[in-house]
């Protein structure tokens, strides 16, 4: 598997045989001549062994016995740790897992067991073979966890050699990695997996040993894998087939290359199965079968990919046979015990049956690979599942209960048996108590993403669930149940991001470690984003690799040392249906979507009743919401007739059903999918044109109401109101990190608008270069309000790399970057935060976790509420609007409203009617906590006011109580 690896621990055996000579304490003394003629003895059986090494796996372990044997007699214990060592090498080349147990077994018991270990000719690199040995073990045996511990143990004995390793501690670090790389792939962690892979393309380059080319082509392997992931299937192909052939040279050389051939001949088969090129696949796969005999331990394997090549052709008998070659090749593999990789093989067999339509027969293979995953549970009822503490994978379990979901939902289609909702329901509770367990194990917030997406259907079948019980039944269990569902789809990462923050305040963790864990990460973006905006500069993925290794490992540590913390951060409740009743009294309504692929679900919450619908999401109506968005996003004069007949059938479906419902004006918006490129306020809500729902309702927008909860307040007080930014550019400026990013125009309003905010808040104003990263670094944790009157950028692609433009501290005709990936270590005690600037509420949208905008960074930051764009705003009526709304603030509005009243005065005092148009004043929404603004001015009001009514009162109390 890892045959460079492999070939220089055989040099290291050859090396024990021919020099060791270290006594052991219990050997019988002997004559020299004796001693001599067993050496010589020694070589020659060694010698004649080496045939058998790669091809027969019997004749190598007959030979190394009477090897192993010959060397105690003379007391030679490294020799008998080179023979271990061959052992433990030739049992892993032939997948007897059962003797590598037992020779690792052995090999431990000699090395713990002799006191002179350090005087051992090649001790440590025995030591060092023993790490790898169990971690190789353990990853066969899918004991990731202990499989981790070894090799990382093993690179941190190398690294103490620092630059000074030799060609076999390389290949041993080299081989680590390639292993950690594979089991953070194996576990979904692709990101990591990369940086591992990555990481041991540009040592290879550097340190260039003989053989490299060989390690380097079966590491392609490995990222072709990545590639497929991520789509790129040319480059995918392009790297794997030049890997295929490569491996078939060298087997003509050297039989050692026979595992290195197979794997890469089954990654080629893998790849094209993900890219439904399925000729390619079974050409590759008939290709492979002559490279193999009937006991091949990479048969079983190649059976299981035929079965998925047959069933993606629907050829139901060719799958079921090889599946069942294969399910049987793992039983025996697996000594017929129980273990995830049966679990998973029974899964192929339930998908083959629900292609069948035989829905009966797949629920059974779902239950048996539900009871594949604990040794303690046995249960056939559809109602029952596995308890998440007991099962041996929780990934795998997901996946099978995700499964089962589906499979259930199936079954009520088919037969239209209750029960089965009410199993699908139990299941799915079990499935989202599994998903808590298991986000804690995934470090980068990518591969998090990564796991919430590839779940995220699982949520989608559970909601639809509840919706099917609730028209059954009009219990309102139901639609609490499917709130829990869409509360547990929404916003996943920023939610754990709010409560990490929580944790750091109150898990009882000490200053000085919080800010080690704060440094790691300033130091960890700091690289990210040099590496990003200097094209990914390999001198900068060394450093940053090592530090992301020690930052994982530091918050390992720091959550095993301190369970309330730990606790505090994954906390997994979401806010129930009743406490958001209480918190909107009988002011708010709220409406919560959640979008899938065939239908929008709003789930209505009012103070005095719940409501809960499904829309039918038709293509027409897909269609009808993205040409809305590209309309009035993109003015086109002459497109009102157009705009108003898209407007209207868009507010008739997705709004007023629930506005009918309703007896509140406020309206708290929770989007989903689609439904966030929409400004709600602008919808008309009469045929002509004459009204927008902005005329009878204030909107306001949530990313979930478990974070709207969370959201309230500041627990940090500051003494600064307003902290507003508005740099100058010029028309031909250049950017101080990327000289070619676009221009930027000069903004003429955009300094009268950070004026016009001082008028009624104390306000720091940083203008032209004292708008710069420098002094938002140095302020912005300061005030209560934080206005950006600016340029922005979303960018689709790199979400982490959206964002504002400031003025440079080096050149004042220079402009600087504020990335998302910036605020990521930023703490910000802001109540209130304005992007006054282009596209700072949209971006990708990313399912569980909504859109990855600015305005997501700013959350990510602290933010309790954001004022935010939809579109290219424009620039003299965006300074008009926040006039406005910051006059309506300070009057002690609350921010919704004064959001929707400077909009309803734009609208009132502007002349022209083309300005009237919504393209000018609706792009601002406003999500996140409501509360009013209470500015200083206001404050002194307040004051004066209650000095006059207490004096009012003394008068009056004077005048009653005093008899004259």
């Amino acid at each position: 598997m890892r045959i460079i690896h492999l070939l220089f621990i055989t040099f290291l055996t050859f090396a024990s045989l021919l020099r060791g000579q270290d006594l052991q304490n219990d050997y019988r003394p002997i004559s020299e001549e004796e001693r001599i003629s067993i050496e010589e003895e020694m070589d020659s059986v060694y010698e004649y062994a080496q045939q058998f090494f790669y091809t027969n796996l019997d004749s190598t372990q007959f030979y190394s016995k009477k090897v192993y044997d010959l060397a105690g007699k003379i007391g030679d214990f490294s020799s008998q740790l080179g023979v271990l060592n061959q052992l433990i090498i030739s049992d892993n080349y032939a997948y007897n897992l059962h003797q590598v147990n037992k020779d690792i077994d052995k090999m431990d018991s000699l090395i713990q067991n002799n006191k002179r270990m350090d005087t051992v000719l090649n001790g440590q690199a025995f030591y060092n073979f023993l790490l790898w040995a169990k971690g190789n073990y353990f990853y066969k045996t899918r004991d990731f966890y202990r499989s981790q511990k070894y090799f990382k143990s093993l690179i941190a004995e190398l690294e103490k050699k620092g630059d000074s390793l030799n060609d076999f501690d390389a290949s041993t670090r080299w081989s680590s990695l390639e292993f950690l790389g594979e089991i953070s792939r194996r576990q979904n962690k692709l990101s990591i997996s990369q940086d591992y892979y990555n990481q041991i393309k540009t040592e290879l380059e550097k340190y260039k040993y003989q053989g490299w080319k060989n390690h380097s082509m079966g590491l392609n392997s490995k990222l072709s894998k990545l590639l497929v992931q991520n789509k790129d299937f040319r480059t995918a192909n392009d790297i794997q087939i030049a890997s295929l052939n490569h491996f078939k040279e060298e087997v003509k050389k050297d039989p050692k290359f026979k595992n290195s051939l197979k794997s890469s001949y089954q990654v080629t088969i893998e790849n094209y199965l993900q890219q439904d090129s399925l000729e390619q696949a079974l050409f590759y796969i008939r290709e492979s079968y002559d490279n193999l005999d009937e006991k091949d331990p990479f048969k079983k394997q190649l059976d299981l990919l035929a079965g998925d090549a047959w069933l993606k052709k629907r050829d139901f008998e060719k799958a079921i046979k090889y599946y069942g070659l294969g399910l049987e090749g793992y039983k025996s593999y697996r000594d017929n015990q129980k273990h995830p990789d049966i679990a998973e093989i029974l899964l192929r067999f339930s998908d083959l049956e629900v292609k069948r339509e035989n829905f009966r027969i797949a629920l059974r293979y779902c239950q048996q690979a539900l009871n594949e995953l604990s040794p303690l549970y046995k249960n056939e009822k559809i109602s029952d599942n596995p308890s998440v503490t007991d099962v041996s994978s929780n990934l795998v379990f997901i996946n099978v209960l995700a499964e089962k979901i589906s499979v259930l939902g199936l079954l009520y289609e088919s037969e239209l048996d209750k029960t089965y909702l009410e199993a699908a329901l139990n299941t799915a509770l079990v499935f989202v108590e599994s998903f808590d367990a298991l986000k804690p194990e995934y470090e980068s917030k990518v591969d998090k993403q990564f796991l919430i997406t590839e779940t995220y259907p699982a949520l989608q079948d559970a909601v639809e669930v509840c919706y099917k019980l609730f028209s059954l039944t009009k219990n309102d269990k139901f639609i609490e149940d499917a709130f829990y569902f869409v509360e547990k789809s929404k916003s996943i990462l920023l939610l754990e991001a709010t409560r990490s923050a929580q944790a750091n305040s109150f898990g009882g963790v000490p200053d000085e470690v919080l800010n080690k864990e704060r440094q790691y990460r300033a130091s960890i973006l700091y690289l990210e984003k040099n590496a990003f905006t200097q094209n990914r500069d390999s001198k900068l993925s060394d450093p940053l690799f090592r530090l992301k290794t020690e930052y994982y490992d530091f918050v390992s540590k720091l959550e095993r040392d301190y369970p309330r913390y730990f606790n505090l951060k994954y906390k997994s409740e979401v806010v129930s249906v009743e406490k958001i009743r209480d918190f909107i009294g009988e002011e708010f309504t709220v409406l919560d979507y959640f979008v899938d692929d065939k239908a929008i679900y709003i789930i209505q919450i009012q103070k005095a009743q719940l409501n809960f619908d499904r829309i039918t999401l038709s293509d027409n109506l897909r269609t009808n919401i993205e040409r809305f968005y590209s309309q009035i996003s993109n003015l086109k004069l002459g497109n009102d007739d157009k705009l108003n007949e898209l407007s209207f059938h868009i507010y008739n479906s997705i709004i007023k059903p629930s506005l009918e419902k309703s007896n509140t004006e406020k309206l708290i918006i929770i989007s989903d999918d689609i439904l966030n490129y929409l400004p709600f306020d602008a919808l008309i809500t009469k045929q002509d044109g004459s009204e927008y729902l902005l005329d009878k309702y204030v909107v306001s927008y949530a990313n979930s109401a478990t974070l709207l909860l969370e959201d309230r307040g500041s627990d940090v007080k500051v003494s600064g109101e307003v902290l507003a930014f508005a740099p100058q550019f010029k028309s031909a400026g250049t950017t101080e990190i990327v000289s070619d990013r676009s221009q930027f125009a000069p903004l003429k309003f955009n300094q009268q608008e950070v004026k016009n905010i001082s008028s009624y808040f104390k306000t720091k104003s940083l203008i032209g270069t004292e708008a710069s990263i420098t002094n938002f670094n140095q302020f912005s944790s300061d005030y209560k309000v934080l206005h950006f009157a600016t340029h922005a950028s979303a960018n689709d692609e790199y979400p982490d790399y959206s964002f504002l433009a400031l003025a440079s501290d080096k050149n004042q005709d220079s402009v600087s970057f504020l990335y998302v990936k910036d605020l990521y270590a930023k703490d910000l005690n802001a109540e209130l935060i304005t992007l006054s600037a282009c596209e700072t509420g949209i971006g990708k949208f990313q399912r569980g976790e909504g859109i990855l905008s600015l305005a997501r960074g700013f959350n990510y930051a602290g933010a309790k509420s954001l004022v935010t764009s939809l579109w290219k705003v424009n620039d003299e009526t965006t300074s008009q609007i926040m006039n406005f709304f910051y006059k309506n603030l300070d009057k002690g509005q609350s921010k919704n409203e004064a959001l929707r009243n400077a909009k309803l005065e734009y609208l009132r005092t502007s002349d022209d009617s083309v300005l009237k148009h919504p393209y000018y004043w609706a792009g601002f929404v406003i999500s996140g906590d409501m509360s009013p603004m209470n500015s200083s001015s206001n404050l002194w009001i307040f004051l004066i006011g209650g000095v006059l009514f207490l004096l009012i009162i003394f008068i009056l109390y004077k005048r009653y109580h005093n008899p004259s």
